[in-house]
């Protein structure tokens, strides 16, 4: 464990950036373009995508839902998939703490980092619908407080879109930051939308 730290933080020494950083980078997404992986059946393109349980389901070209590959699948397609699952079991016995200790730090992204980050990774973008967030500017000013939707649209407690530009900081809401009515509210917004945060 010492050794793979030691690891961790001279590969993120030499890229110049902080091993919290190199950690986001890591995180594989199993040559997912986005959130969706394509593969080919029988000439009918799929689409695999990770559901809120974190496993597999396939959508096929009329956007019908799947929770199982399509039975002429080809086994080294299958197997594929057999392996990403199992990778993605692996990978999820780390992310709610990792997760959870960045609410206790603070830790911060650029907007174009944490949409990087999260919105375009087929694994956290599942966190990320679990979370409530915030945007601040640059001298720590809250701007926005904002649900991530499926879609990876930005929700506030309104239902209005936001559009946060590059250079704002992105960082989980923690209660501390907020007053007792924007509190209240946001509970109920989160009751009203059956949405369970994975941090209480």
């Amino acid at each position: 464990s010492k050794l793979a730290l030691e690891s961790l933080d001279a590969a993120a020494s030499e890229l110049g950036i902080t091993q919290d950083q190199l950690s986001d980078r890591i995180i594989p997404d199993f040559d997912f373009e986005g959130t969706y992986k394509t593969f080919d059946v029988n000439g009918e393109e799929y689409r695999a995508f990770i559901n809120k349980d974190f496993t597999l389901s396939y959508m096929d070209e009329d956007n019908k839902i799947r929770k199982s590959l399509p039975k002429d699948t080809d086994k080294e397609t299958k197997t594929s998939f057999t392996e990403i699952q199992k990778e993605i079991n692996d990978v999820i016995k780390t992310q709610e703490l990792r997760l959870s200790n960045f609410l206790s730090s603070g830790r911060k992204w650029i907007f174009d980092e944490w949409t990087n980050a999260f919105l375009n990774h087929p694994i956290m973008t599942i966190y990320a619908q679990k979370l409530v967030w915030y945007c601040a500017d640059s001298e720590g000013n809250l701007l926005h407080i904002f649900l991530v939707h499926e879609d990876t649209s930005l929700i506030d407690i309104e239902d209005n879109e936001i559009y946060p530009y590059e250079n704002l900081i992105v960082g989980i809401l923690h209660p501390i930051m907020i007053d007792e009515g924007t509190k209240s509210a946001w509970k109920q917004k989160l009751y009203e939308s059956n949405i369970k945060t994975f941090i209480p």
